[in-house]
């Protein structure tokens, strides 16, 4: 395979990988609001004919329902899409390395260096000449690794003291904290760091190309 159809290669293959969690976090969206719909349409007919004291004494029965539907089941979907947004550009961010390490004929790779996502850009800085950090889209993949880690290690909560989250959450656009100081993400928050995460690999691959192109 020459270098220009590898290139090319794995630029479509992480396309397809990015459309595929792009319409599934839609998909997840979609299916969402027709349960409460649903749900709704359903409560509506259990509380017809009630008068007002008998409607809010039988609504209240189902608060725990309503509240699963409109915001703990939305909450669990989106932290998983963005979870799963998240670890599927490490894994081809690290499949770059690992195929310049190939052409290069390296021993070591980029988990050699310091961990998968640092390992990673030093590792491209090293060999290929690419300096991550200048990119445009850099801190904003900062900051989308710090939002993943708050939630795999800390499980999304955020304490009163940790001045640097709540300042990284205050300039996150959909990031939000509830009332239980924990990451709140909006569907468009998912969308938009799948847009953010294609432009950034689609510019290593373009930077690659143009450095292994023999």
């Amino acid at each position: 395979m020459n270098m220009i159809h590898l290139w090319s290669s794995l630029a479509r293959l992480m396309d397809y990988s990015f459309s595929e969690l792009e319409t599934y976090v839609g998909t997840v969206q979609s299916a969402l609001e027709r349960e409460k719909e649903h749900f709704n349409t359903w409560l509506d007919r259990q509380l017809s004919g009630l008068d007002e004291e008998a409607a809010d004494e039988r609504a209240e029965l189902y608060a725990e329902d309503f509240s699963q539907l409109s915001t703990t089941f939305p909450d669990i979907a989106r932290r998983s899409a963005f979870l799963a947004i998240y670890s599927t550009f490490e894994y081809w961010l690290l499949a770059l390395c690992w195929q310049v390490q190939k052409i290069e004929k390296q021993p070591f790779g980029p988990r050699d260096m310091k961990g998968d996502f640092f390992g990673a850009r030093i590792y491209l800085e090293r060999l290929a000449g690419i300096r991550m950090a200048r990119k445009p889209d850099w801190q904003r993949i900062v900051t989308l690794r710090e939002i993943r880690n708050k939630l795999v290690h800390e499980g999304g909560n955020v304490r009163r003291g940790d001045m640097k989250f709540l300042t990284l959450v205050n300039r996150t656009p959909d990031v939000t904290l509830d009332d239980q100081n924990m990451v709140t993400l909006t569907n468009q928050f998912c969308i938009d760091s799948i847009a953010t995460i294609r432009t950034f690999l689609g510019e290593l691959v373009n930077d690659l190309r143009a450095k292994f192109h023999d």
